[in-house]
């Protein structure tokens, strides 16, 4: 009568908790002395996690990658019959701020699945709003770029993630300063003359007015009179503007790079008396 025994036979299972992913079961065939496991590519999902690995008992150190071969193992270790279990390694995703001056937007985003390659993160609609300086967009402490507020969509892939040593990606509003004008009132005289910044304040600002003080100089045998002005090294105005008119009026979008303003004080002669003797 025919003896038989029973050849060894393993089932390697791929566990996510307590779900099963997938499970496989090898038979040691007759005078073949190891075998080899295929890890299935398949990646698990986690919502708020990136999938990093496998872990299994046969090397608790190691992490195996999905679609990876462990070859070698041998038929000597399991007689008869034997489990491997791999067991789903997961990091959590890591926390989002945006953060505006002394402003912060805090949140974290959370992916449902995790199947997909990349972590999406969307920006605010709205671009925070600064007194004279213009919103640029936003700099990723991680990438060092720069994106734009509701419109660009920055994208970490799994091993990027796997390797990120920050639970919070931190994304800080940028800057441009708004241009300005000086204002310089030349009372013809290098002692007299003052400047004064004007600033625009924020990009829907369209224009802006300059003050004409009335001057406090005094020069023997003069009045004064008013103010003409010029831009840059252009000509002067070929009216006289007094304090009592309305300040004239200029457009941001003549100084999309700065400029100057020069007001010259105007001075009339007085009459002079003559006393002769006859």
């Amino acid at each position: 009568e025919a003896q038989w025994i029973k050849l060894a036979e393993v089932t390697v299972n791929f566990m996510n908790g307590t779900e099963m992913v997938n499970d496989l079961t090898i038979r040691k065939a007759t005078g073949i002395d190891s075998f080899q496991i295929y890890i299935p590519e398949v990646i698990p999902g986690k919502e708020g996690y990136v999938f990093t690995g496998w872990k299994s008992s046969l090397d608790e150190e190691k992490l195996y990658e999905s679609g990876s071969e462990i070859t070698g193992l041998l038929w000597s270790d399991y007689k008869e019959v034997g489990t491997i279990t791999f067991e789903a390694q997961w990091k959590e995703l890591p926390g989002i701020r945006f953060v505006c001056d002394k402003e912060n937007w805090e949140g974290t985003i959370r992916q449902p699945d995790l199947s997909v390659s990349e972590f999406i993160v969307e920006f605010p609609s709205d671009s925070p709003v600064k007194d004279y300086n213009k919103f640029t967009g936003w700099m990723c402490d991680i990438k060092e770029d720069i994106y734009e507020a509701g419109i660009s969509t920055v994208f970490f892939s799994r091993e990027e993630l796997k390797e990120l040593g920050s639970d919070v990606i931190t994304f800080t509003a940028q800057w441009e300063e708004l241009p300005s004008v000086t204002v310089v009132y030349d009372r013809q005289d290098d002692s007299k003359n003052t400047t004064v910044p004007v600033q625009k304040k924020s990009e829907t600002e369209e224009t802006f007015s300059i003050s004409l003080p009335a001057d406090e100089s005094v020069y023997e045998g003069y009045e004064f009179i008013g103010w003409k002005y010029k831009i840059n090294d252009g000509e002067y105005s070929q009216g006289i503007y007094t304090v009592n008119d309305e300040a004239p009026a200029f457009k941001w979008a003549d100084f999309a790079n700065g400029g100057t303003i020069t007001c010259e004080a105007q001075w009339i002669k007085l009459a002079e008396v003559i006393n002769k003797k006859f």
